[in-house]
């Protein structure tokens, strides 16, 4: 956000030149970012892609891994670590993760992990991490990061994908009545108070 007004920018954080110059040409045209969103999320596209040139699936999580890893992890930490030189006006960095993600706990896992909780569950965790251990600095200059997790969001594209599958998925979950409008009310909630009064750092909310 810039003093309220929705600035959307696109920027391919799997390309670190493409995040910087996006931000750039904010900074060019005068626009002073108070307020970050990010729900980027990315990985399983490039699995399926090379299952369907006929790798198995460790062959393809493999494949896709370093893609997981800049989408879900490193360029988040580029585009943040820029924001914080770029623009002293930042204020809300909020955080958009999944339930898998936070509730991931890699000491404790011994099953073989499934290909959303290896490519994206893990880096989405690590970066859920980043902004715990970098809290404190944050705060320091004035930036409070919040995390929003949220359950299985059924009109999303992927659960459509995967109801095209098995038209029965998730129809039994406690989750069948989420969706984005509900993150959407959690964003706006956390836009209009006051954060140096949300008491933690990430301040946490849940949905589902």
């Amino acid at each position: 956000m810039n003093h309220g007004n929705f600035s959307p920018f696109y920027g391919d954080l799997i390309d670190p030149v493409s995040i910087i110059t996006a931000l750039e040409k904010f900074q060019k045209e005068g626009a002073q970012i108070t307020d970050v969103v990010l729900c980027a999320a990315g990985g399983l596209d490039k699995y399926n892609k090379e299952k369907a040139r006929g790798l198995d699936d460790k062959a393809a999580v493999e494949k896709a891994r370093s893609y997981a890893r800049m989408v879900n992890f490193e360029g988040p930490k580029i585009m943040l670590g820029h924001l914080m030189k770029t623009f002293p006006t930042l204020n809300r960095f909020i955080y958009i993760s999944s339930t898998s993600a936070s509730n991931f706990q890699p000491s404790t896992q011994h099953d073989p992990l499934s290909p959303y909780d290896e490519l994206v569950a893990f880096y989405k965790y690590q970066f859920e991490k980043y902004l715990e251990d970098e809290a404190k600095n944050l705060k320091a200059k004035n930036i409070y990061p919040a995390i929003i997790t949220a359950g299985t969001l059924q009109d999303t594209l992927i659960v459509q994908r995967m109801r095209e599958a098995d038209p029965h998925a998730f129809l039994n979950s406690e989750e069948k009545f989420l969706t984005t409008w509900h993150v959407a009310a959690k964003v706006m909630k956390l836009l209009v108070s006051d954060p140096t009064t949300w008491g933690e750092y990430p301040k946490r909310e849940k949905i589902g």
